[in-house]
């Protein structure tokens, strides 16, 4: 799709973290169980004509987006990236 350079879908897991030398397990229940992110040119791509066309493709809008909840949409900007060292 024009505008949108990648996506990736998520499962929400447990996590483990240590923390001022204890270890903790967080467990965040009003989190989705699922996610997907987006890498997109602009945010004007989320209402262009394109996107528009597939967000309805697919099963997503019969067999999935009924049965959802806790959906949320968050726009996020990127301050910098990972330079792999």
């Amino acid at each position: 799709m024009v505008g949108v350079h990648w996506a990736e879908r998520f499962t929400l897991d447990e996590l483990t973290v240590s923390v001022g030398g204890e270890v903790k397990t967080i467990v965040m229940e009003d989190e989705p169980k699922y996610t997907a992110h987006y890498g997109i040119e602009c945010p004007e791509v989320l209402v262009s004509d394109a996107w528009k066309v597939a967000v309805e493709e697919g099963r997503w809008p019969e067999q999935v987006r009924p049965y959802t909840f806790n959906r949320r949409h968050v726009l996020r900007k990127r301050t910098s990236e990972a330079d792999g060292t």
